[in-house]
């Protein structure tokens, strides 16, 4: 695999739904699954073979429904969570998957009265899963034995929730893109702890944490932006760093999960675009440790502008085998320089950082 190229594989159907598989820290995977509205959908796991560049399909399920959402156990590579839609009614269920590519459901997650956005499970509390649905998220304790609700929290009459992601560190906090703005939870009572007025001019599709800064995260959003944000500063509607780079929505912004100046999106205008941020990860490492202990810091509130190597937080590649609307985007978990993104018509592409940028963070 070159900087100028990646590889490719194109499932049977279209397909919007990706996640890297969470149980295998040691090779590159990631489970896709199909939304065809008439057809036998399934779900599939990819490998990236590194000896011979190439990304293989090791698993493949029978699933029916639509797949919109899905997630994969930390702690078991053979449990995986779906939102599914069939006949216009959505659905969350527990898979448990067998040696004859065959998927048992282990539990059906009921309760919703909304349309279910997303399923999350966290990668380090391992009994703990949160759906994100239209009107509210729903937490849930997911064991050996039994799968129940453990709470519900929700967004409110004039607030529709499109995405959400649970803090990678702190298990009770997750964060939802709803409307135009940002949510931040507190999973122990419930509730909502504090929100942004306006975080997009128009819908706001996607957000992330950042894997070390705790309080960092980013979304993008259907005004073509990405922006990162402070949570302890949610309330003031500043974001710390705006940037451009896409002509239509963006439906996926994700930190790299290694190194948080790494940042990657994807968009309906069929591009998905690398973005380097050494100012604000370096401004923000030096506000957290000038801060007293206990201090909730003033945080990086001026906008970034050139790091001391020279180098300015921006957008510094662009990939663009994709041909339709790319609604799916996850890094490795094994590989910090390896990422896939998925597009409507089932196409899955692998792609590396380029050197010029690895070298930059690592030196």
């Amino acid at each position: 695999m070159t900087d100028q190229g990646g590889i490719t594989y194109s499932l049977k159907f279209q397909a919007r739904a990706l996640a890297h598989h969470q149980g295998d820290r040691v090779n590159s995977k990631w489970v896709v699954g199909t939304n065809a509205l008439r057809e036998e959908n399934e779900i599939r796991v990819l490998q990236y073979d590194p000896d011979q560049e190439r990304l293989l399909s090791v698993a493949a399920y029978h699933h029916p429904p639509e797949i919109w959402s899905i997630t994969s156990s930390a702690s078991s590579e053979d449990l995986f969570l779906t939102v599914w839609s069939k006949a216009g009614v959505y659905g969350v269920s527990l898979w448990r998957a067998h040696s004859n590519s065959s998927l048992i459901q282990e539990a059906e997650l009921d309760g919703h009265t909304t349309t279910v956005r997303s399923a999350l499970w966290h990668s380090q509390q391992q009994n703990l899963a949160l759906t994100v649905e239209e009107g509210g998220i729903r937490s849930w304790d997911i064991n050996a034995s039994m799968v129940k609700s453990s709470g519900f929290a929700s967004s409110g009459e004039l607030l529709q929730l499109w995405s959400g992601m649970l803090h990678p560190h702190n298990p009770s906090v997750a964060v939802t893109a709803g409307g135009q703005n940002l949510q931040l939870w507190d999973l122990r009572s419930m509730s909502m702890t504090s929100q942004t007025s306006t975080a997009h001019r128009m819908p706001t599709r996607d957000v992330c944490f950042a894997s070390h800064d705790e309080y960092r995260v980013v979304s993008g959003g259907d005004d073509c932006k990405l922006c990162f944000w402070d949570t302890r500063m949610l309330g003031r509607n500043e974001a710390v760093l705006v940037l451009g780079g896409h002509s239509h929505w963006v439906w996926k912004a994700q930190f790299n999960p290694f190194y948080d100046q790494l940042i990657a999106s994807s968009s309906s205008d069929s591009l998905v675009n690398l973005f380097h941020t050494p100012h604000l990860n370096s401004t923000a490492t030096a506000t957290a440790a000038a801060a007293p202990a206990g201090d909730l810091g003033s945080g990086t509130q001026s906008k970034a502008t050139a790091s001391r190597s020279g180098d300015v937080d921006g957008k510094v590649h662009t990939y663009d085998e994709h041909e339709d609307s790319v609604y799916g985007l996850a890094w490795s978990a094994a590989d910090p320089w390896l990422f896939a993104t998925l597009s409507y018509d089932g196409r899955v592409v692998i792609n590396k950082v380029p050197k010029s940028v690895k070298y930059k963070v690592l030196l």
